[in-house]
């Protein structure tokens, strides 16, 4: 019997953790890439995200994400100018 209950409720406490909803207040974009043998790291402070969730057809679903390339942050303010110029991004 003990063995039965446990199961059950280890079944119901599964199941709420599954039908709790989160809210993302706050969230990082982050990046590492090699530039002339030399790892740099980076983030970028502003950034949007759209989701678009349908349950019943998730073909429909959407995920759209934008970064501020103008945002970049690498720790050395030289740097962070002049990957902010348009020759960079592409923008």
């Amino acid at each position: 019997m003990k063995s039965i209950s446990f199961l059950l409720f280890a079944f119901l406490f599964h199941s709420q953790t599954y039908a709790q909803w989160n809210k993302i207040i706050n969230s990082t974009i982050t990046f590492k890439i090699k530039n002339a043998g030399i790892w740099v790291k980076g983030s970028f402070t502003k950034s949007s995200i759209q989701v678009s969730f349908d349950e019943v057809n998730l073909a429909q679903s959407e995920f759209i994400g934008q970064i501020d390339a103008n945002s970049i942050q690498t720790g050395i303010k030289l740097r962070d100018n002049h990957l902010r110029d348009k020759e960079e991004f592409f923008m």
